[in-house]
């Protein structure tokens, strides 16, 4: 049964967003910035947040960069986060990298006061770089720093950083490959409700990577990730029906599931209905 491991680093490249203070309102534009030019770094940051979104003032990238930077100069790491992410799509600055990576890296990284204090790094920096150097943009690719980036974020619990560090130990790209591991951080970004992650632990019961063999668990995780809109589980589950694997055997449920795939241009599922003669 053909099956498909979908790489979350392919899919996962836009990255977390722009990351704000809830410490602050952004709504409450005046006091914020009052705030602001008192030097309150998350009053700066929320107010950026503000003219980004164009939240209660015209949008302006540019002026967002501004307070963002006032921010990032107190060592703000979501300001720094933020303008790196400018920098990475070209928002209100000309797109570059270089200077994306840059910042990121100012966001990801903590010195020895810090960690002494328990802080470990902004996680969605920590992730951007690790796309960063798999992706060989502005940086040279190099799969090792890749990890070792992804890993701080998987360990911070963010779902796509534990997808994509599984991704590399499935693949064996700057670790050795490691099956067992690769299932491990599947299931965590999993739990987190992660619907590719999901489908992955579906695959991996499936055909026993880094684990035993098992239909009824493969088809649970499918379950899941289907249930939750991915046309490849939903396309892997009807599969799972037709043949009796892991659950009863049931054609209608088989039907049901392939046409809910194929609704989504899932094209395996496509062309196994038509095959059948059946219309979707």
């Amino acid at each position: 049964m053909k099956k498909f491991l979908l790489l979350s680093i392919m899919i996962s490249m836009l990255g977390y967003g722009i990351c704000f203070s809830q410490t602050e309102n952004p709504s409450n534009l005046a006091e914020l910035r009052k705030k602001a030019e008192d030097g309150n770094s998350s009053a700066q940051l929320n107010l950026g947040l503000a003219y980004y979104k164009g939240d209660g003032v015209q949008q302006n990238y540019v002026e967002a960069i501004k307070w963002w930077r006032k921010a990032a100069e107190k060592g703000n790491d979501k300001a720094q986060f933020n303008i790196g992410y400018c920098y990475k799509n070209g928002y209100g600055v000309e797109q570059s990298y270089t200077e994306a990576v840059k910042w990121f890296k100012k966001a990801a990284s903590v010195d020895l006061l810090a960690a002494a204090v328990g802080l470990k790094g902004n996680k969605y920096a920590q992730y951007e770089l690790g796309l960063c150097y798999v992706q060989g943009k502005g940086v040279t690719q190099d799969y090792s720093e890749a990890k070792s980036w992804l890993a701080r974020s998987a360990t911070q619990g963010y779902d796509r950083a534990q997808l994509d560090l599984g991704v590399l130990y499935f693949k064996g790209d700057g670790v050795s490959k490691d099956l067992k591991n690769a299932l491990y951080w599947f299931k965590r970004a999993a739990d987190q409700g992660n619907v590719i992650a999901q489908n992955n632990v579906g695959i991996c019961y499936e055909n026993g990577f880094g684990t035993e063999q098992n239909y009824t668990e493969a088809v649970k995780w499918y379950r899941k990730a289907a249930e939750n809109g991915m046309a490849a589980a939903q396309y892997s589950l009807g599969l799972c029906y037709d043949k009796g694997l892991g659950v009863e055997k049931n054609s209608d449920e088989a039907i049901k599931w392939l046409k809910m795939s194929a609704k989504q241009n899932f094209q395996p599922a496509i062309d196994c209905l038509t095959k059948a003669g059946i219309a979707y």
